[in-house]
């Protein structure tokens, strides 16, 4: 998007952006993530926009504020997303992990496929250097290092291998939130 005396352009570049503010007269955005960026385990259709407001939710009721966070699907039996996120200990992760779960669940595809079974809980992992791992992941898999836009969802099966294999114990969803 470009901003000029003679107006405001708008493109469409696929991108989410919320405004936070005002600095003067020109707004102040955040990017939330990709429109088109969906995930789809069991017909769930997570998106990047709907992962980062339940983020944003899991944020304020835990007060836990992670430096780094991102939700991917995991393989097995039956399938699950992960959270890697940086910034707490592994006790307040799994909280947070439990929250986002039932964050998420808000959606109701979501909700439906963990009720299911077909969908397991989030499963939180503490990273380090995080952003930094994630950038040079990218990197490697030929993204131009300016293209990389930081995102909280993305649906390629292989971050373990990026980030390690150190996990917390699985979030449950309570009963109760199904």
């Amino acid at each position: 998007m470009v901003s000029t005396g003679g107006g405001f352009y708008r493109y469409r570049f696929g991108d989410a952006v919320r405004c936070h503010g005002f600095y003067m007269q020109a707004p102040l955005l955040h990017f939330e993530g990709r429109i088109d960026q969906v995930c789809d385990v069991c017909g769930e259709k997570l998106n990047a926009r709907l992962v980062a407001a339940a983020l944003r939710r899991a944020e304020q009721d835990t007060a836990v504020s992670l430096s780094f966070a991102l939700v991917t699907p995991v393989a097995g039996d039956p399938p699950r997303y992960r959270l890697y996120g940086e910034g707490t200990d592994d006790a307040n992760l799994r909280a947070f992990g439990d929250r986002l779960d039932r964050a998420l669940a808000e959606n109701d595809s979501y909700r439906y496929a963990r009720a299911l079974g077909q969908l397991a809980a989030i499963e939180a992992v503490a990273v380090r250097d995080g952003a930094a791992r994630y950038h040079r992941a990218c990197v490697a898999t030929g993204q131009r290092p300016g293209n990389i836009k930081p995102t909280y969802l993305d649906n390629r099966l292989d971050w373990s291998a990026v980030f390690g294999g150190v996990t917390a114990a699985p979030s449950e969803l309570s009963e109760a939130a199904r």
